[in-house]
This record gives structure tokens, C-alpha cells and sequence, in this order.
């Protein structure tokens, strides 16, 4: 996995089980094991290793949520 997705990946697993505000950058960099130039290597700023994470999940419940509702439309036709 790229370290890009590790740290996304990361982030989100820390922010699911502590919340958003109570993760920092140097939680997220100890439980992927890189370094901090790594990060701000692959993210603009830390605004853009916060908006990840949550694009990744808005994405996948999308994803599911369709999944659901598939069934459901075949039925409506």
C-alpha cells in the first residue's frame, strides 16, 4: 500500500476511535512509522491529511448506501 493510503487509512482508523479533534499529526506518523517530511511530503498541509480521511469515508458509505438501495430500485421498476 502506498504511504499516501497508509496515512489516510491511518487517520481515519485514529479519528473513528478517538474522534477528530483529539488526533494529531504525530499519532498518525507514529501508527503508519514514517516520517514527518513524509507527510507534508504527500499532503499540502495538515488541512489536507484532515479532509482525506474524510472524503475516503463519505465515499465508501456512498458506495454502500448505493449498495443497499440497489435491490430496492430493481424492485420500483
Amino acid at each position: 500500500m502506498e504511504k499516501r493510503q497508509q496515512l489516510v487509512e491511518a487517520a481515519l482508523t485514529l479519528f473513528h476511535q478517538r474522534s477528530v479533534h483529539s488526533v494529531g499529526i504525530t499519532d498518525v506518523l507514529v501508527k503508519v512509522k514514517v516520517a514527518r517530511h513524509t507527510l507534508y511530503h504527500t499532503f499540502a498541509s495538515n488541512n489536507a491529511l484532515l479532509l482525506a480521511p474524510l472524503q475516503l469515508r463519505d465515499h465508501r458509505w456512498y458506495a454502500w448506501l448505493t449498495q443497499q438501495l440497489a435491490p430496492a430500485a430493481i424492485l420500483m421498476c
